[in-house]
């Protein structure tokens, strides 16, 4: 599987909070993770698409899990393309 195109990680490390956006921004719907309330998953009012994801606490996840995590939810959720290591 390839990258996902367009894909960018942003990280406020004051905040800690890590913003992960597909594409060029686009009014989006926001849902809660059902597993992990420190996760949001957006989608396109457009289209339903995946449009990206937020992780509150970022520091708190362990790095391997959550990677795990993310990439398995990621394609349940309709993602195609294999999401890039977490920064």
């Amino acid at each position: 599987m390839t990258n996902v195109p367009g894909l960018e990680w942003e990280y406020d490390r004051e905040q800690d909070v890590l913003y992960c956006v597909i594409g060029r921004p686009v009014p989006a719907l926001s849902e809660t993770d059902q597993n992990d309330e420190s996760i949001t998953w957006r989608y396109a009012f457009e289209d339903g698409r995946l449009t990206g994801f937020t992780v509150w606490a970022y520091s708190e996840h362990a790095r391997n899990a959550l990677q795990r995590y993310l990439e398995a939810e990621w394609h349940r959720r309709g993602g195609t393309a294999s999401l890039p290591s977490l920064p």
